[in-house]
Formats: C-alpha cells, structure tokens, sequence
C-alpha cells in the first residue's frame, strides 16, 4: 500500500502496548513501545483519552532537509507555523500558533520535548527551540497533543498543549547515509549518519553531522546569511532487565534577522523588510544594516536513560534520565548612537544602575569628545548638552564643533547564557491486566546569566567592526529556577472502555539578582494548584473507531524575566481548561480523526506600560518599555479539527486537515489595549491543508497546499492580515540498489520546490500583539532545493 503506516522514514509506527484498547486498530501512547511495520492500515492519531495527531509519513518523507523540524508541524491541524524564510534559519521572526495559544518571540504558552526530553523555554531571550536538538533526516516521529498534554508532560509552560519529536532509533547492522543538497539563495546543506551496528552484542549507536548555509532571500547586497554545524548522537545498551540510552547534541548557529513590517510598508514593497546590505556610515541609515541584526547560539545538550525494557511479562516497569544543558548567546544591533552617564557628583560612570544623568551622543568632535544631546539644564557641571534640531545631522550643531566632526554608533549585545539540569522519573505498575498506575515527576534547576552590553563601532566610516571592550552595561543580572513536577494516573479498562484519571502539580521558584547590587534580590513563588486530568476511550468494535474524550487543566509558570521588572503582588501563574471530545478511525487504507474542543484560559500574564497625561506610552528605547506585570483575564478557544489520511490505489494517497477555530479575549485591558470580545491577535479562523502522493516504482511525488484564513493582526482588531494559499511540490527519485558492486544502495536525487506559484503574504505577528499599528514578518518565496542522498 501507499501509505502503509504510521510514521518515519522507515514508514513505521509503534505497536499496540498492553494499555492500548483491546482489538483497538490505533497505536497506544506508549514512549517505550518497540516500531514495527503495520500493512494494514494507515492512521493519524495515538489511542489516547487526548486529541492529538502524528504527522503523516509520507509528508515526513517529502520535507526538504534544508527546512527545520518545526516547519514539519505546519501540516498539522490546529497548528500555524510562521518562519522567516523557507529554510526556518530566524529565530527572531519565528512563531507558531495553536488553537489560539501561541509561542512567539516573547511568550511560550506551548510545551515542547525532544526523545521525552525537557525543551525548556523557547522565547527569543535565552530559550531554546526543537530545532536546535534536532535534524530533519534524523526525526521518526512527531506527535502533537493539541489542548492538553500527556500527564507526564515535562514541560512547565503547556497551556495548550504539547508537541514531541523522535529520533530514529540506532539499527542492528552497520551503515551510513549521507545527503547533500543546494538551492536558492546560495543554500547548501550537507549531512551524514553513521551507524554503528550491534558493538560488543549488546550496544547499538549512530552519531551525525551537518553543516548548513543559506543567504537572505531579501538580503540587498548579498551580505545576511545564516551558518549552522549541528552534531547529534544516540546510543541504546542492552544490559539484560535493563536498557540504558544515551543522547547528545551539540548545535552552533549565527543567523541574521528578518525584520517586521507595518501593512504600508508591505503594500509599498511586499518583498523587502527595510534591512540594508551595505554600510554606508550614516548611523541613522546603518541602524538597519542587516550584519548588525543576528542570532548567535551554542547549545549543548546530553542526557542518559537507565529503565527497565518493555515487557508484557514485567508488571513494573520505571525509567530515570538526568540531563544537562549548556547554552552560550546572544542578539546583536547596532544602535545609531553612543550612551553616556555621570554619578550625581558629575563624575563619568560606564554603567547604567549608576547613573543619576544619561545622555546620547551622535557624534564626536575633531579631538575625540562626545557631543551628547540632551537638556542642557539637566547636564552635570562641566558638561554641554547640546540642542540640536536633528542629532543625526551636524549642520545643526553649534559651527564650533563641526568642523571634523564625525558620526559615532554602538554595537548592542544582549547577553544569554545558562546551565539547565535535571532529571526525569516515571514507574508503570499492573495492578492487574485491567488496572495500571503510572507515577513519576521531573526536576530541574536553571541558572540564568543576562546582561546587556554596549560596544564602540571603531569607525562607522569605515564599517561597522566594533570594540570587544564593552563602554556601557545596562544591566548584569542573574536568574534562577527550580522545578518541581510530580504526577499520577490510574488507567482501567473495563472492555471496550479504558477511562484514565490523575493528578498533577508543579513546584516552581524563581530567583533574582542583580549583580549590581542597585536592585534588592527577589524570589517568587509560582506552584501550581493540584491539576486534575480525567478521559475515556470508547473502543466501538473491529473497524468501527474510537471515540475519546478528555478534560484537563493545564498550568504556566511565571517565567524569570517578568520579576526583572515591577510586578503586582498577588501575580498568578496561568492555567488553561481544557475540553476535548472526538472520534478516530482507521480501517485498511483510511485514517481519520475528529475533535471538538474548547479552552478557557485565566490569569494571562500581561506587561502594562505607563501613560503620561496625555495618554502617550513612555517607553524606553535603550532597554525597553517601562511598566509591570499583572493578571487580566484570560482567552477563550473553541473549534474543530479534522485530518485524513487515505489510500486511494497502490499509486496515489491523499491527507488532509482542517481547522476551524474561535479565539477571543475574555477581558478588556484599557492600560494595555485588549478589548474583551475581540478575536485574539495572530489566530487564523480557518486553516484547510491538503497533500496529494504518488508512487510509481522509483519515482514519488507529493503535492501540498495550505490555505490561512484571514487573521487579525492588532489588540483592537483595527488590522486584518489577508487570507493566503501557499502550495509545495516534492519529486524524488530512487535509484534503488545503484552504485557498481553495490557500494552506493538507495541513492536518491530530490528536488523540493516551496511556496511553488511564489505567493506573496504576511506570515507572522512580530512578537507581542501591538495595540493598533502591527508589525508582520513577510512570508518567503518560491525557493527550490535539489537533494542527493544514498547509503553506504
């Protein structure tokens, strides 16, 4: 058949565990299942009391290597993913959006797990994201619960629900693979894994590497690019009862940005983001030149899982796995303008807690001297400020200091650094072949550095090389975490009915210092109540589906960041509750899921800025928005979602998913301009994908599209982004047992096409919602990618 299973590049799916329904013809929600292949049926779904959904094989198979693993999800119901370009090389412009939950540059309300793995946070400033532990070629499976997580969940900010990616497992034989592949817009990639085969009759293991580069698809002057060196291993040891795994990657990355645009700017040029690509020693222009705006990341993660195997004979089964994860960062502009300060006795500080007075400089004299701008009642003794009508213009400085004068710029660096380590822990006991209890917990503890500095460009004549000796800090803090999860569920089957009960806390505390010594310390309490999860699965007989229902509160701890800044004393962490009912079914070569659902979420977590008299904001350019934290209320979700996969002959199948979605905010925010009622920012309505699959011997091709409704774009709901269609064709050829003697076997030469009919469209919301002028991220181009793979 087509599409004769579930997941993977090995067209695999996880077998039924013995907590899977009796006669059920879905894969259990087991993580310790061993993968077999299925030929007679093809599903889209687990076997659990939740909604959730599997990408489909097939769209696994078609996805370019050059893309990242977060794009896979964009197949999914319920699900919007939103990338800078065609290759997700931007984490900066990078969202996703799921039933009305989202994780964007500077909120994460969605959980994410790599091999059962911990993802941490995944905002901008100092989070991670999937992507950075995980290649393409080396992803089995990816599973999304929409609404709510698995009970053992380890994640801390999973308000609507989770997403986890598998790794293959390491095989029994000896081998390599390798892929290259070039493209549009100077891309290339190059990629290769080897695998061990059976070591010493008990271990098996595979380790790879990568390198990619890509330049801007906007870039004006061929100058942004991204460069990324990914290594990955695992290993699995059979050591008799027991099974030790062990995982490790390692991901070196430097991206330039993709900045956001207002609907004008978009209509005078939908493909153009502003940034420049030549230095042109004007600050005021080169504040905007694209080698300035970048991501730089280095993490390290490693992690070893003792357990038992599983074992239907083995009514106890547990596992335990410590991790370590080890980032390096930072987040680069080039600010068209130098800082100064002085101490209440006028005396030059170079660091901003200490400062009574601050100023701006544009320039500097001919012998050296900063001209900063500003009050001049408001300058320490001995110091001029100066008045100028436009600072970036020194015709409009006093004629005695222009005369040599020359313009002056910084480079800005936001500092990210931490250590996160932990474990994971679970036990799985049969009370009896009906009756199985499942508990265990996850505890971690996160040591956060984040500083921001400010270096001299030498001469912004000249470009834009900048001093490694910071002149200015603007802050130098230290966070802490620590996390507590601990939960439990007992699962009855009574016949074709499993029902599936439990509890689930969370123990967070958070802890501040400024390493100034300026600010006092601060710790704050973020537990969460008991979280109860209740669901059934109705099994209806051979070939008649499933039906499935699930209720669940789900929770978001406050993050470190927001007790950096003012915040009201009876602050809460959010919860979310969450209701799922549904109906899956898989028979020979048709899979199809179904769900109604519905979410309320509380205690949303909002920054309110202050307002001056005339109700203008303040805000601070240098080091952000003024203002605090508080709890206003919360959003309201409901819809329905639907994905089918089907064979239609041995040639041709077919997958489709919709979604039809209504999220709206439940409270009205004045001091931050959320209007109650209004539909939330970023949401689209309705989302329609659909792929088409062809095999014939050798050759395979797949034809996708996905439609994105209209979505709003502002808090007032004053903007619309248009709907759009984007379509993707993947054609591959296999060279099935090619090379001489051999040597090279199933050899296949691909070429990916995205965005086919080269579309233009906004994609994303530029970080928070704005209140009424948004800023968007414009969706890539038609971009092309040609790939050849074998095995060795």
């Amino acid at each position: 058949m087509l599409t004769t299973a579930l997941l993977g590049g090995t067209l695999a799916a996880q077998s039924v565990s013995p907590s899977g329904p009796a006669g059920s013809a879905f894969p259990a929600d087991d993580t310790h299942g061993e993968v077999v292949e299925l030929e007679e049926y093809v599903a889209v779904a687990n076997a659990t009391q939740r909604a959730n959904v599997l990408v489909n094989s097939e769209i696994l198979e078609s996805t370019a290597p050059t893309q990242n693993v977060l794009n896979i999800l964009n197949t999914l119901p319920g699900v919007s993913v939103n990338q800078g370009d065609a290759f997700g090389g931007d984490d900066w412009s990078t969202s996703i959006s799921m039933r009305g939950f989202q994780t964007t540059r500077d909120s994460s309300q969605l959980g994410y797990a790599v091999d059962g793995l911990p993802n941490g946070n995944t905002n901008y400033g100092g989070g991670t994201k999937p992507n950075r532990f995980v290649e393409p070629e080396n992803v089995q499976a990816v599973s999304v619960s929409q609404g709510s997580a698995d009970i053992g969940s380890p994640a801390a900010q999973a308000l609507g629900g989770t997403i986890e990616y598998r790794t293959v497992e390491p095989t029994l034989s000896a081998g390599a693979t390798a892929s290259v592949a070039f493209g549009d817009h100077n891309a290339r990639r190059f990629f290769g894994r080897y695998n061990t085969g059976l070591l010493g009759g008990h271990t098996r293991a595979w380790v790879s590497v990568s390198k990619q580069y890509q330049n801007r698809w906007m870039d004006i002057g061929g100058q942004g690019y991204t460069d990324r060196f990914h290594i990955s291993a695992r290993s699995l040891s059979d050591l008799g009862a027991l099974e030790l795994g062990l995982r490790f990657s390692y991901d070196d990355v430097y991206e330039n940005n993709y900045d956001s645009v207002t609907l004008d700017d978009y209509a005078a040029n939908p493909r153009w983001d502003g940034l420049t690509g030549e230095w042109t020693g004007r600050p005021a222009i080169d504040q905007n030149y694209i080698l300035g705006w970048a991501t730089v990341r280095e993490n390290t993660l490693i992690s070893a899982r003792l357990g038992t195997k599983r074992d239907e004979a083995r009514r106890l089964r547990w596992q335990v796995e410590p991790y370590l994860h080890h980032q390096d960062g930072r987040g680069d502009w080039v600010p068209p303008y130098l800082r100064m300060g002085w101490d209440e006795a006028g005396n030059p500080v170079a660091d901003a807690p200490f400062a009574a007075v601050q100023a701006r400089a544009f320039f500097q004299d001919a012998d050296g001297n900063l001209l900063p701008v500003g009050d001049p009642s408001e300058a320490p003794e001995g110091v001029v400020f100066y008045t100028p009508s436009d600072p970036f213009d020194i015709e409009s400085y006093p004629e005695e200091v222009r005369e040599g004068a020359i313009p002056v710029q910084s480079f800005r660096t936001s500092l990210y650094g931490f250590d996160r380590y932990g474990a994971t822990f679970s036990a799985e006991f049969d009370v009896n072949e009906n009756n199985t209890l499942l508990a265990g917990g996850w505890i971690e503890r996160l040591d956060r550095d984040w500083a921001r500095s400010w270096q001299k460009i030498i001469d912004t004549r000249i470009g834009y090389a900048w001093d490694r000796r910071p002149y200015w800090y603007d802050f130098k803090s230290k966070l802490t975490t620590d996390t507590l999860q601990l939960y439990i569920q007992d699962t009855m089957r009574l016949g074709s009915l499993t029902l599936a009960a439990g509890l689930k806390t969370f123990f967070v505390d958070i802890g501040y210092r400024d390493l100034y010594g300026v600010r006092d310390d601060r710790e704050w309490n973020s537990d969460s109540d008991l979280l109860p999860s209740v669901g059934f699965t109705w099994d209806l007989g051979e070939d008649r589906g499933q039906v499935f229902g699930n209720f669940a509160r789900n929770f978001s701890a406050i993050v470190d960041e927001i007790i950096t800044r003012e915040v009201s004393p009876s602050l809460e962490p959010e919860t979310a509750d969450s209701f799922d009912l549904g109906y899956r079914i898989a028979r020979g070569g048709f899979a199809a899921t179904a769900s109604a659902y519905y979410a309320k979420f509380d205690n949303r977590i909002v920054f309110v800025t202050p307002r001056t008299e005339d109700g203008v904001t303040e805000i601070n350019y240098d080091i952000g928005q003024g203002g605090g934290y508080v709890n206003v209320g919360g959003i309201e979700s409901k819809g329905l979602e639907l994905a089918v996969n089907a064979d239609i002959s041995r040639s041709f199948g077919t997958y489709w998913a919709m979604t039809l979605n209504d999220s709206q905010y439940t409270r009205s925010v004045p001091e931050n301009g959320v209007v109650g009622g209004n539909e939330v920012a970023g949401s689209p309505g309705f989302m329609l994908n659909g792929s088409v699959f062809y095999r014939s011997g050798p050759f395979h091709a797949v034809l996708s599209g996905k439609y994105t409704g209209e979505r709003y774009g502002t808090l007032d709901n004053g903007e619309k982004l248009p709907a759009f269609t984007v379509f993707d064709l993947a054609l591959t050829y296999r060279f099935v047992d090619g090379g001489q003697a051999g040597l090279l076997r199933n050899a296949s030469a691909g070429i990916r096409i995205q965005n086919l009919l080269d579309e233009e469209y906004l994609a994303g919301i530029d970080g928070g919602a704005s209140v009424s002028r948004g800023y968007y991220f414009i969706g890539a181009p038609r971009t092309a990618m040609f790939t050849l793979s074998f095995e060795l």
